[in-house]
Parts: structure tokens; sequence; C-alpha cells
């Protein structure tokens, strides 16, 4: 048994523990085992981290000729048919190159007895302005870049897109694309770019070097399917945005968070995450860039109770109304198990009402306000400022458009149902939501996700007109 199986064997065992015994400390162990081995009180898990520790380290196999061949090989054999301009094994003046379109090797030993395919290019143009920088990036070894992978095979796949490394909390790499740089140029030092998107440049002693390039850092945003009458020729994505003309498309986005197991800040949809189409032109399943959190219709299966941040600023009456509704709700939801007289069914009812009561002690969750649904809002230039297309809601009504995070009631816009507006009916659907001017809420003007509620006698605190920023 190669070691990869064993580090696989207790990533795959540690998760079964959690899913037979209801803990869930197993993503955590495989993702920092160094937390857990001193632990006292969890010893299966103390004693999982202490082999993950010893068998990493042995993952980190020793530098040799033949591994160094092995590097360089993967390297070639990875080339990117879309540029084949950009690929090969050549002699380029003293050094002997090896690209993938992805990698850029100048070696001083000759690697031309590998297979390959003979090419030529200007290497001194591709490698104009990369170079040492007054910092380095402390590079991980051989066993945690293998370790990573393993673990995001057990979590979610090995069909799936391997997680990107973050390299010394700053650039993203391809984890495998790194382990063959690190092997290809033993004892290489890796150089700081002055940019995340910049090439890394890695320079080993006896004089080879080579860049390596980043992956993009992820990004997520809102989507939904336009006409396409409004893209010009060549436009694929129109972004709503209070960003300036020309700002980079990376900017626009907003940056996931530096967390592996939950980088989008909850769960995404379909296999692993991943996403996939079928290609038109061949018929066939591929993986798609995006991973989707959320589809049409989804958002109806929302929780519809009122969070804490909304009812922070509210008035003292609403708030003791709303949560006196939601208590009133748990006790009628108690008094409903109690009434069981199946012994199992009721203890494992009344464990489940525990958990759910800790949590909503934890977040503070009110009942909703009548009528109140989450939705997606779509940014319509053609609409009104005091109009909102909602077709959930009856033309002529009065809504409220609640959105996450808000500063306040003057930041919640008042707005008049107008379902009959032309030229919105085939933007979102019956399940999506809404559709408003700009969504100037908070200076934004992208797709978002907010609560829309019908104002009523009593309601909450709103803002009294659309707000302007």
């Amino acid at each position: 048994m190669t070691y990869e199986t064993m580090y696989n064997h207790i990533c795959v065992l540690l998760q079964e523990y959690d899913l037979h015994t209801g803990s869930r400390a197993a993503d955590g162990v495989i993702s920092n085992p160094e937390k857990w081995v001193d632990s006292e009180y969890f010893l299966f898990y103390a004693s999982a981290a202490a082999l993950l520790i010893e068998i990493r380290t042995k993952l980190d196999t020793k530098t040799t000729p033949r591994t160094v061949i092995a590097a360089i090989t993967r390297i070639y054999k990875n080339c990117n048919e879309n540029r084949p301009d950009m690929r090969g094994i050549f002699t380029y003046g003293d050094r002997f190159v090896i690209c993938d379109g992805y990698r850029l090797l100048r070696l001083t030993n000759d690697i031309s007895s590998i297979p390959h395919v003979e090419n030529d290019f200007d290497v001194a143009s591709v490698m104009k302005g990369v170079g040492p920088t007054s910092e380095t990036l402390q590079l991980p070894t051989v066993g945690e870049l293998r370790a990573h992978i393993i673990t995001h095979n057990v979590k979610r796949g090995r069909k799936t897109m391997t997680t990107s490394y973050f390299l010394d909390n700053f650039i993203h790499v391809n984890p495998q694309y790194l382990i063959d740089m690190i092997q290809a140029l033993p004892g290489c030092t890796a150089y700081k770019p002055q940019r995340q998107t910049s090439p890394i440049y890695f320079e080993a002693p006896n004089g080879d070097d080579g860049i390596l390039l980043p992956v993009r850092p992820p990004k997520k945003g809102m989507a939904f399917y336009g006409d396409d009458k409004d893209f010009p020729d060549g436009v694929d994505v129109i972004f709503n945005t209070n960003k300036k003309k020309g700002t980079p498309m990376g900017d626009v986005l907003k940056t996931i968070k530096d967390d592996p197991d939950n980088p989008f800040g909850s769960l995404i949809k379909e296999r692993g995450g991943q996403s996939y189409y079928i290609d038109p032109k061949t018929g066939k399943e591929k993986l798609s860039l995006i991973n989707k959190r959320a589809e049409e219709g989804d958002w109806g299966e929302w929780s519809d109770h009122l969070p804490s941040q909304f009812l922070s600023k509210q008035s003292m009456t609403l708030i003791k109304k709303q949560l006196g509704l939601a208590a009133a709700d748990k006790a009628a939801e108690f008094d409903e198990i109690c009434a069981l007289t199946n012994p199992t069914v009721k203890k494992a009812l009344l464990a489940s009402f525990a958990d759910d009561c800790d949590s909503a002690a934890v977040h503070l969750q009110a009942a909703a306000l009548p009528r109140q649904k989450y939705q997606v809002i779509l940014p319509i230039a053609s609409m009104k400022d005091t109009e909102v297309y909602a077709p959930n809601y009856r033309d002529g009504e009065t809504v409220a458009l609640v959105r996450y995070p808000h500063g306040g009631t003057f930041e919640i816009p008042i707005l008049k149902v107008n379902n009959k507006q032309g030229g919105v009916d085939h933007q979102p659907g019956s399940h999506s939501g809404a559709a408003h001017p700009e969504q100037r809420s908070g200076g934004r003007r992208h797709a978002q996700i907010a609560h829309l509620g019908r104002l009523h006698r009593g309601s909450a605190h709103f803002g009294r007109r659309p707000v302007r920023h």
C-alpha cells in the first residue's frame, strides 16, 4: 500500500466517523492535524492527526535525478493544446528549454533524450521583466502539497478540478504544477512577484531557473442571462457595477475567502461544488469554470426568518412581537412532539428540536413578517426610481427592499410594484424575484439577494423613498 493510499484511507475514515457519530471535526483534523494531535479530550481525532502528520512526512519524496526527469516529463506531457506555439523542448542559447504554456524551465543539463516535439520561440521576451525580487515565497514541502491534493480528492472526488494552493498566503497556484517546479529545480528559491497575477520566478542553486503562471484568485458574483440584443459584438458578459469603465474584471468581482473547505462562505451546488455543461459542438459533458451557489427557484426555499441584523435596526415593539411569535411557534412544535407516543421517534425529534433551539439562541432569528420572501433583485435601467418589478407580488402594492448588510432604515427603499413594465419579462422568472432601476442601497448596482415585504399597518420601520448615493 502506498503512502498516498494510506493518507487517503485515514481521511475517508475520519469522514465516516463523523457521519456515524454526528461529530463535525473531520475536516478540521484533515486540514490542520497539528492543532488536534495533542488533544486530550478527543483521542480518536488526536490519533488520526498523528498518523496524518507521520504519513505526510513520508509523502515528501527525496530529490534524485530520477524524480527530476519525472517532473520534467510531466511538464511536457501537460502541454497546453490551445497554445501549440508555447509548447515543446528545444535549445535556446546555451540552455535547454521546456515549456507547456503554464510553466517554462531553462536547464543546463541536456534533456533532449526525452521524447518531445521540437519548437522555438522568443524565450527572452517571455522572461522579460521576470527575475529575482527583494522578497521570497516560503515553499511548502512536496508532502504537504500531495496531502493537499489527496484531501481535495477525498472531499470532492478525483474528477473535479483540484483546489488551488494559496502559496505563502499571497498567491494561488496549481498544487501539482508547484510540485513539478520544486522537483525539476532541486533546492530552488521562489521569488514573490509584484502582483498576484504575475509569473512566479524560480531559481535553483545550479543556475537553472523557470517561471510558473499563477491561478487567478477565485472570485464570486451573481449573474443572470441577458438578451442578445443588449450585447455588442464580441462581448459575452456585461457588469452592472459602480466601478468606473475599464476596471479589470477581477476587480469588479468579489474575492472569495481563503478557506479551502468553504471558499464561498456558503454551500455550493452539484457534484463536489463543480458544474458541468454539454458542449454544443461535440455533445460531450465538460467541466464549467462556474461554481453555482444557487439557481433560479432556490431562493424560495430559504428560511424566511428575520435575522438579528434586521432586528437591531427596528423598534423594541417589533422586536418583542416577532421574537414572541417565533417563541410561540417553538412552543407549539414542542407540544406536538411531546404528544407523540412512539418513544424512539419522540427521542430523535426532541434531540433535533434541542439543536434547533441552541442555534436559534445563537443567531437570534425572529418570525417573518407577513408575505416576506427572499428574492433576487436585478438592475433594470428603464424603470422609474420609485418602482420595482416583482412578479411574486400584486401590481400596485407598496413593498420594501431589504438588502444585507444594510446600515439602517435609510438604506431600505420603499417602492411600488409595477409588473406591467415592458422589457423585463425575459429577465427574472417567476421564481427569481424582482427588478429595480439601480439597487442604489449601499451604492451597489449589481444583482443581489434581498427580502421583500409588503407594507401594512404595524409593520417594521423602513425608509421613506428610494435611497440615492
